[in-house]
């Protein structure tokens, strides 16, 4: 008999690592933040917040357009929605915890949630002390904010280094389309 000894396949050390963000667009610092877990975890769950919200110019893109957005970069990983739920972060985290928990049959499983501590709206991090912080830092300053501006102000090509190919794509398209001019005016108006 050949014995025939082939891949070893070590365990990794989360069950699932979960990634919450809004990705309005998804750019590189999301993407260095995704790749991390990818290594580290059997499954990566991103959750797309703010799913349903109608599109305003900081809000743009639905929910399904910032999947794709995700699936061009990532196919490996399982994408979800959540709602946000206004004045009652309690409920919101609990529907955070049954999205995850659709991804588990591990009653005891190790998760760990990541992300980039920027400023106050990250104390959502904090909310699942069940769940080890995995802290992620940036080599690289982008911040969705401001690739949005770059995006109304029609300097288009500056975004191509920041963002994925596919996610720079869909921008380009998304200038042509009929949303553009209503979010362009918007932003304008704001500004």
């Amino acid at each position: 008999y050949q014995l025939n000894i082939g891949v070893m396949f070590m365990k990794k050390k989360y069950d699932i690592i979960v990634f919450i963000g809004r990705f309005q667009p998804l750019h590189n610092a999301h993407v260095e933040i995704i790749k991390k877990p990818s290594k580290m975890a059997e499954q990566v769950v991103i959750i797309i917040g703010s799913s349903f919200q109608p599109r305003t110019y900081k809000n743009p893109f639905t929910y399904w357009e910032r999947y794709q957005m995700i699936n061009s970069s990532f196919q490996d990983v399982r994408i979800e929605s959540c709602e946000d739920i206004i004045y009652n972060d309690q409920a919101w985290a609990t529907k955070i915890q049954e999205i995850v928990g659709k991804h588990t049959k591990k009653i005891y499983g190790k998760i760990g949630i990541i992300g980039y501590e920027k400023d106050e709206s990250s104390y959502y991090l904090k909310m699942f002390p069940q769940w080890e912080l995995i802290k992620s830092e940036l080599n690289e300053e982008v911040n969705a904010t401001d690739l949005r501006s770059l995006f109304f102000t029609k300097n288009i090509k500056f975004l191509q280094g920041l963002v994925p190919e596919g996610t720079f794509k869909f921008l380009e398209n998304f200038r042509k389309g009929e949303h553009f001019p209503g979010l362009e005016k918007e932003y304008n108006f704001i500004q």
